[in-house]
């Protein structure tokens, strides 16, 4: 499903450029088949308007919530073709008894949760996704060995790499998320490349984009850090402040990674932009080329929210992760630095359970 924010319509028509209001059209059509959650930002730069949207199971409705939308497929029609609030049991009951996986409340509209219980997974799932995940980084590991002995990167090492976490990632998408942000030390940079991997191939099935170009996705997000391979781990796995000289090092990875794949044979060119720059910013203070605007590709700018949600939502040494509704708050925040319709895009992909989004 196509999933988009229906924005205040001020803010969106400023940001949307001439075609916002066929693009609206679309947006208004998703949100009636029940397909994303209505996000509405105010225009207003104080935040005047805040909502709390979060999804929960289907089974924890109840009379006085408020809903957004729904997860899933909304088959029968119905209430849940518009936003509104529950009044009564019989609304309850008949949004209840819907064929779709789970609801999304406004908080700030309606009642919360009281001790929100989130489904049981079963343990077959968690085996198989953190079978998945070991795997996934010991292929990596070989397909990278293999690459600095030969001296060249063979994209056929990595496919069922990507292969695997695509097939998993469709079937249990917060699991491989979620298990994916606990990295040792020594597997830190192959582990986040598995997550970056893994993310970017479940935003492009978000925004639906066609096969060849998911699998695409799929293998840059595997080799945007290919450059770091360089880099001594001492550095990279520093604790404290980089040093002027080490920082330099680390803005080098980029580079040292396009290198890399600019001379191995039949690297599409969207690796290879995304390799190169996954660090630059839309107000054009990233690196290493300080491209901004319209310079950055989609494709880049999806790779950079996927990168910098795995770093700030991942359990390190010495850091404490963020949650997923702190990573997007700050990235939202975040001025200058990511597409925002992107990452809207992205934040409602991830329909992690229970998660608390701020709309702002």
């Amino acid at each position: 499903m196509r999933l988009r924010m229906r924005m205040h319509q001020r803010l969106y028509r400023s940001r949307a450029g001439p075609n916002a209001s066929a693009e609206r059209c679309r947006i208004r059509n998703r949100v009636r088949q029940g397909s994303l959650p209505n996000f509405i930002s105010s225009p207003s730069p104080q935040h005047e308007c805040t909502r709390l949207i979060k999804l929960i199971l289907k089974s924890q409705l109840r009379t006085g919530m408020y809903v957004e939308s729904i997860k899933g497929e909304w088959v029968n029609g119905g209430p849940a073709a518009r936003r509104l609030l529950l009044k009564s049991d019989h609304e309850v009951a008949r949004l209840k008894a819907g064929n779709f996986e789970g609801v999304f409340i406004n908080t700030a509209l309606g009642i919360d949760v009281a001790n929100a219980v989130q489904a049981a997974v079963p343990t077959a799932d968690l085996a198989a996704v953190e079978h998945a995940i070991k795997d996934a980084v010991r292929n990596l590991h070989i397909a990278f060995e293999g690459a600095i002995k030969a001296k060249s990167v063979s994209l056929g090492a990595f496919e069922p790499v990507v292969a695997t976490l695509k097939t998993t990632v469709q079937r249990h998408p917060a699991l491989l998320i979620g298990m994916t942000r606990l990295k040792s030390k020594d597997d830190v940079t192959f582990v986040h490349s598995v997550a970056v991997s893994a993310l970017m191939m479940h935003f492009a099935d978000a925004l639906e984009l066609d096969e060849a170009t998911t699998k695409n996705l799929g293998i840059a997000g595997l080799l945007h850090d290919i450059g770091k391979l360089s880099i001594a781990s001492e550095i990279l796995n520093k604790a404290g402040t980089l040093g002027a000289d080490e920082r330099r090092v680390i803005q080098d990875h980029p580079i040292k990674g396009h290198e890399i794949l600019r001379d191995a044979e039949g690297v599409p060119p969207v690796v290879l932009d995304i390799c190169r720059h996954h660090h630059e910013r839309l107000d054009g203070y990233g690196y290493p080329d300080r491209l901004s605007g319209e310079a950055i590709s989609k494709f880049v700018r999806m790779s950079t929210i996927c990168d910098v949600f795995d770093a700030v939502t991942s359990v390190r040494p010495y850091k404490k992760p963020w949650t997923t509704a702190q990573a997007i708050r700050w990235m939202l925040s975040a001025d200058g630095v990511f597409d925002r319709k992107l990452l809207w895009a992205f934040a409602c992909s991830l329909d992690l359970p229970s998660e608390t989004v701020l709309a702002d």
